[in-house]
């Protein structure tokens, strides 16, 4: 079976093999490069070239869902073309190839990786996780990865990412040169993947600035997160004139759970744009569905809350039920990244704005003044006029219209789902 591979992914591929005093080989690459397709093609060169010895092999991801819709699907389908035999148990995320055994291990417990003794590690997407867990990660994975290759390799851990600023996968690498260890890096280039259609890779390119195109597109670690988190909503530019909300509109509802006190931000779309139409800070969280419904008693209202707030949603969903509002909890919160750069990308675009009305000026300064604390991440407040709580509801809501409607495909597909929704 010949299959074609970009250039990044044929020397990610390459390097265990021409770099044997080498332990660290990391791809770092824009979206839409292939890095997982490079775990495939990884995980097939392990099977060449150890098939007939016993070893063991980690398979990271952020989940075991995660690694099954991306690394498994790919792997699995070339496996059976070939007409190669292989053992997955998915109780137990365990993969037989020959005589190579592969875990698949969820990364976003660090802790998961211990208990295992391995000599190989490949792990997806380590910039999706905080950073504090990266660190963690890599030095769990770094343990468990020890058992000798039988030709006599030293046994080698792979890094395969989009980098997301200074973060996790910039200190491992930094951490790697600090300490004078030989590690490989490559990057990877959106544009260098052959099967990226052209025109998609310029529209990419034409909605990045220049930063952000060094790092999502071109895999290079750059100074993303500083600053306002929502650098690209402008009030001149985003604020419209209120227009009537008439009945037949759906009512689209993110709201961010505290104990104490609750925001809610609400959304309507209107040929092919979305508005931020109103704010809510509730004192008495209860009180919420009864406000919600009576601010739009015609309309159909779809509720997205914080998922994290597991035990205030157990007692708060019923009366949401009894208000008519439906709905739309997800498993698990998006990743934060991903939803702030859904945010300010529909505003840079138009494709988000918000009323000019009092209903929404405590979201607009949420939105203005948000920052990035030392992590990279966006700033999180405990009390009740910090900014995030708003800001988190909009995320919330944005995400998962983007995730469902078709008119933002485009955004959809440079970001991988989380969570599935759980309909009432």
């Amino acid at each position: 079976m010949n299959i074609q591979l970009a250039k990044h992914q044929k020397k990610i591929v390459a390097a265990p093999h021409c770099l044997p005093e080498y332990d660290y080989f990391i791809l770092s690459g824009g979206f839409g490069c292939g890095k997982s397709f490079s775990i495939v093609m990884c995980i097939i060169d392990i099977v060449k070239t150890y098939n007939g010895h016993d070893i063991n092999v980690g398979i990271g991801s952020t989940t075991i869902t995660f690694a099954q819709k991306t690394i498994l699907q790919d792997l699995f389908a070339i496996l059976k073309k070939t007409g190669s035999e292989f053992l997955y148990n998915s109780k137990d995320s365990i993969l037989k190839i020959g005589t190579i055994t592969f875990f698949l291990i969820a990364t976003e417990v660090p802790a998961n990786v211990y208990g295992y003794n391995l000599s190989i590690f490949l792990v997806d997407e380590i910039d999706e996780l905080p950073q504090s867990k990266v660190i963690e990660l890599n030095k769990a994975v770094r343990e468990r990865t020890r058992v000798l290759l039988p030709d006599g390799r030293k046994p080698y851990i792979m890094y395969f990412s989009t980098a997301h600023g200074y973060r996790g996968l910039y200190h491992v690498v930094k951490k790697l040169k600090e300490s004078k260890q030989k590690y490989y890096l490559t990057y990877g280039k959106t544009k260098d993947n052959p099967f990226i259609a052209r025109s998609q890779v310029e529209s990419l390119y034409a909605l990045y600035d220049d930063m952000e195109r060094l790092a999502y597109l071109e895999g290079k670690f750059v100074n993303l997160h500083s600053g306002r988190v929502y650098t690209d909503y402008d009030e001149e530019s985003c604020k419209v004139k209120p227009f009537e909300i008439t009945k037949d509109m759906t009512v689209f509802v993110g709201q961010d759970l505290n104990s104490g006190f609750s925001k809610a931000t609400a959304i309507i779309k209107k040929n092919g744009i979305l508005y931020i139409i109103h704010g809510w800070s509730f004192k008495e969280i209860g009180a919420a569905p009864a406000i919600m419904r009576s601010t739009f008693p015609e309309n159909e209202i779809l509720w997205f809350p914080d998922c994290s707030g597991k035990e205030i949603l157990k007692g708060y969903k019923q009366e949401i039920l009894d208000n008519g509002i439906q709905c739309r909890i997800g498993t698990a919160n998006p990743r934060i990244l991903d939803t702030v750069f859904f945010v300010n990308k529909l505003f840079k675009l138009g494709k988000l704005k918000i009323f000019d009305c009092k209903n929404t000026d405590e979201v607009s300064e949420a939105l203005k003044v948000q920052a990035y604390n030392e992590n990279g991440m966006p700033e999180k407040g405990k009390g009740e006029t910090d900014p995030d709580h708003f800001t988190d509801s909009v995320r919330y809501v944005i995400y998962r219209i983007v995730r469902s409607d078709p008119d933002f495909m485009d955004l959809k597909e440079l970001t991988k789902p989380v969570g599935c929704l759980q309909v009432a």
